[in-house]
């Protein structure tokens, strides 16, 4: 729990600490509540994830629960998903280790450049389009697997970031 803590920590403060530069030398620099209303979806999102990861490791932060990984994660396995079509979603906030975990929201703090660049509204709107566009990907597999965390919609923020 006291992990948990220490990530949240360490993401929001690191979120509202780390300012962009002045537009000029003359201008003065935006204030922290300033940059914390640039990037709130950032913030909500990322300890969005932490809280649910928190939920699979029955609160440990360490070890993720089997059962909860095998309940919310998605399987290429058709009757599987018929069965439990929460999965659709579900397997997007689910990540399979703390590594897998920390690359994500890593991935979604550097991404707060672009939602301070278009907002809180694009920046949903291409998390959320990125991540269901990975969803497709289960049905290339061949052998029975899963596929978990929101990596598709960290990838999109990318796209975005250097293509909009």
């Amino acid at each position: 729990m006291i992990l948990f803590f220490i990530a949240v920590t360490a993401y929001v403060g690191s979120l509202i600490l780390v300012k962009p530069a002045p537009s000029s030398l003359k201008s003065a620099s935006i204030s922290y509540i300033e940059n914390l209303k640039l990037v709130w979806a950032s913030i909500c999102s990322g300890v969005f994830i932490l809280f649910i990861f928190l939920f699979i490791t029955n609160f440990s932060f360490v070890n993720v629960d089997e059962s909860l990984y095998r309940t919310f994660v998605l399987s290429n396995d058709g009757e599987k998903v018929m069965s439990r079509p929460l999965q659709l979603v579900s397997h997007l906030f689910v990540h399979g280790n703390l590594l897998h975990l920390a690359t994500n929201v890593i991935g979604l703090g550097i991404a707060s450049t672009y939602e301070r660049r278009v907002g809180a509204k694009r920046y949903l709107s291409v998390l959320v389009v990125g991540a269901l566009s990975s969803i497709p990907s289960v049905l290339f597999y061949s052998d029975n697997t899963t596929v978990c965390g929101i990596s598709g919609g960290v990838f999109g923020l990318a796209a975005a970031y250097f293509t909009d």
